[in-house]
């Protein structure tokens, strides 16, 4: 059963596409992306005819430089080293570190520059063999690293496929019950409980479909989660009148999946309940959702213009399973659970989380 589709959101605020997340530092992304060029599943021809095209355009460097680079010019010899290691693993680098030196002698001996080859050819020697055998063996674990973390990928993959499909299939189920029942009150009931359950869906969907480094951090940032959320929250409202105005103001965090979900079922139980109590006689009724960052804690404060909460309302008494969700699942997160009414702006009511980042 495939999920339900996501609704067009108001995009007002400070909700920023396309998505700029926190990645690794770039000479990690760079090495990263070399380990894999070098490691692709080449058959032994491919690799011996990369390797020597490598190899080509380390003697031509050495060619042209070594007139002027002298003895530093031997550390061009690294990157064919590397690519040996890369390609033919613990093996491969340790052939070639010991024919790293006598490969550079014999281009300054070439060249008529044997005085700038190493003073000590034995530890040079010595030097390339135990280089060149210590990156190839990184070069196999590389390999047997990345292999597991694949396999680990793959298998989270295939949980996160799993759990959304089978709340897929809850959401469906629910659906059906909602169609076939005549009591008003059952059926909001059930309708509560399907967005529930799709709000949790709704993780497991974008953890699906974003695998990788960069797009886990995607499937992760609270501000398009939130904005996913409030859209389909739009397209499914039954309530009169249809026109609630949704102003969506987060920042792009990177979130924990349990700490999305709980802000998921929050922020649904909020505006489940605005619908429902809140906008009795309003005429322009509007549901504020802010998430931000503010001294090391994080802040999500929920905000509707509506008629507020009844006098002698305490939050410790509360009695509504609305109300009494929020708050376990904001103390499950270790937030702390503010409810104001009227809100900050005199009018409606505020519901704030706050958390440590």
């Amino acid at each position: 059963m495939t999920m339900p589709s996501w609704g067009d959101v108001d995009k007002r605020g400070d909700l920023l596409f396309p998505i700029r997340m926190q990645t690794r530092p770039r000479f990690v992304v760079w090495l990263d992306r070399i380990m894999r060029i070098v490691q692709i599943d080449f058959s032994t021809a491919q690799k011996l005819v990369f390797f020597a095209a490598v190899y080509t355009v380390y003697v031509a460097s050495m060619v042209t430089t070594a007139s002027f680079l002298g003895v530093s010019a031997n550390y061009f010899v690294f990157v064919p080293m590397f690519v040996a290691a890369g390609l033919f693993g613990f093996g491969g680098g340790l052939v070639f570190g010991a024919l790293a030196l006598p490969s550079n002698y014999l281009i300054y001996t070439l060249l008529g520059l044997s005085d700038a080859a190493p003073e000590s050819l034995v530890i040079a020697w010595i030097s390339g063999i135990v280089t060149g055998g210590v990156l190839g063996y990184f070069g196999d674990f590389y390999r047997r690293l990345q292999a597991a973390v694949d396999l680990n990928q793959d298998l989270l993959r295939e949980l996160h496929h799993r759990v959304k499909n089978n709340l897929g299939i809850i959401i469906g189920l629910t659906e059906h019950q909602i169609m076939d029942c005549p009591e008003p009150t059952a059926m909001r009931a059930l309708t509560r409980i399907k967005r529930r359950v799709f709000a949790i869906a709704a993780i497991h969907d974008r953890l699906y479909s974003h695998t990788d480094d960069t797009d886990t951090r995607y499937a992760r940032d609270a501000s398009t989660y939130i904005a996913e959320l409030v859209g389909h929250l739009r397209v499914s409202m039954t309530v009169e009148p249809p026109a609630i105005k949704f102003v969506v103001d987060a920042e792009q965090l990177d979130l924990g999946t349990d700490d999305l979900v709980n802000i998921g079922l929050v922020i649904n139980e909020f505006v489940m309940n605005a619908m429902e109590h809140a906008f009795s006689g309003v005429t322009d009724p509007t549901i504020t959702i802010r998430l931000a960052r503010n001294d090391g804690v994080r802040e999500l404060t929920l905000s509707d213009n509506g008629v507020g909460l009844p006098d002698g309302f305490s939050i410790d008494k509360i009695r509504t399973l609305g109300f009494a969700l929020m708050r376990s699942l904001a103390e499950k997160s270790g937030a702390r659970f503010d409810v104001r009414s009227p809100g900050e702006h005199g009018v409606g009511l505020d519901v704030v989380l706050r958390w440590p980042s």
